[in-house]
């Protein structure tokens, strides 16, 4: 009789478990909701409340409310890309719990939505981060006041893109940023006068600093070494300096470009080789183009055009290598130093249009190109 009740005792104990671990699977199961979900004010993905990752991608579209970006409350990884294009949205506090877009998270608002908070939780994108406003409407656009809901976000695997934020003075919220697989954006920031948060960004493959009014010195970016692609600066009307670039020694390209307050370029000593192009034009304020005494290699062209302060272009002692030289139409350039390294040019040598340089004999007679064309 006790053999039996433990063996019925066995048998429920055992059915019991079973019943527990095919609860357990569909609980599971749950957790993974597949799809692309376009979600407005319907109740119709009110399943994606018993979730934690969605396979598929989330548009949080035009017509949407807070009440629908609710359905994301549980939400911990989205493997597919996030937009919001509303502009109801007030608040992005249902997103919480979301740690990781393998995507791209796209946010453009008109704006109802003034910051990021409910994203402190959002560790990793795999794609782009493109955060604008669509402002062509209103007589008084508005923009995100601060970065701060973005303080866990470390990678970004594609392009970072800050673009038409009215109030946004600084980039705090991203002192976690450490990796940009793309290129880093920041445009027509007016109000934004450092982006000295991204101290901690060790590696982006191009950077673009463009018409940002009150920005003075691109202070911040001291852990960028090295670039694949271009350094592009260019329309800043206040700045100073290229402080912040101190520890770059390579890239594609760079061009500086309409600076109109640019003083110096002291921020590229550090500066090596360059694959392409070495651009300077229409710096107004720019009186001379420094020593580079790290500098060895230009793959492309060096042109220093129209700069109008421009007095002076000092020597490049360790400048071995340049496709092409363009030193044109610099009103008050009088003097430009010797490159000693340098003994041939692959293409044109052009010294054009620069009514204050009479003396062009060192370029004439040591360097041999393709191609030379003086005035």
């Amino acid at each position: 009789m006790k053999n039996n009740i433990l063996a019925l005792g066995s048998k429920f104990v055992a059915c019991l478990l079973a019943g527990m671990t095919l609860a357990s699977s569909n609980v599971l199961a749950q957790e993974i909701c597949e799809g692309t979900y376009i979600l407005n004010n319907s109740v119709a993905h009110a399943n994606l409340l018993n979730c934690s990752e969605i396979k598929g991608n989330v548009d949080i579209n035009y017509n949407s409310s807070n009440t629908a970006l609710a359905l994301l409350e549980n939400i911990s990884k989205i493997d597919g890309d996030l937009t919001i294009s509303s502009d109801n949205i007030t608040t992005l506090s249902s997103l919480q719990e979301l740690e990781e877009v393998s995507g791209e998270v796209y946010i453009s608002l008109k704006g109802s939505l003034e910051n990021l908070q409910g994203l402190h939780s959002l560790q990793r994108i795999g794609g782009n981060l493109t955060l604008t406003y669509w402002t062509s409407t209103l007589s008084n656009p508005k923009s995100l006041s601060d970065l701060d809901g973005l303080n866990s976000l470390e990678y970004i695997g594609g392009h970072f893109s800050l673009r038409n934020q009215e109030k946004l003075t600084n980039l705090s919220g991203l002192e976690k940023l450490k990796h940009i697989g793309g290129t880093l954006t920041v445009s027509k920031n007016p109000a934004l006068e450092n982006i000295s948060a991204l101290n901690n960004l060790e590696s982006a493959n191009a950077i673009e600093i463009v018409n940002n009014a009150k920005l003075p010195s691109l202070t911040g970016l001291e852990g960028i070494s090295l670039l694949g692609g271009t350094l592009f600066i260019g329309n800043n009307d206040s700045l100073l300096s290229l402080k912040g670039m101190e520890n770059l020694k390579g890239a594609g390209s760079i061009i500086v470009t309409s600076n109109p307050l640019l003083t110096d370029l002291e921020g590229l000593s550090s500066l090596e080789s360059l694959r392409h192009n070495f651009v300077l034009s229409m710096n107004n304020n720019l009186i001379e183009f420094p020593t580079l005494l790290n500098l060895i290699d230009i793959g492309g062209k060096l042109q220093i055009h129209k700069n109008n302060k421009l007095e002076q272009i000092k020597t490049q002692p360790e400048l071995a290598k340049l496709g092409e030289l363009n030193i044109l139409s610099n009103a008050l350039l009088s003097s430009i130093g010797s490159f000693p390294k340098l003994s041939t040019i692959n293409g044109y040598l052009i010294i054009y249009s620069n009514p204050l340089l009479t003396d062009n004999s060192h370029f004439a007679s040591t360097i041999s190109a393709h191609a030379k064309h003086f005035d």
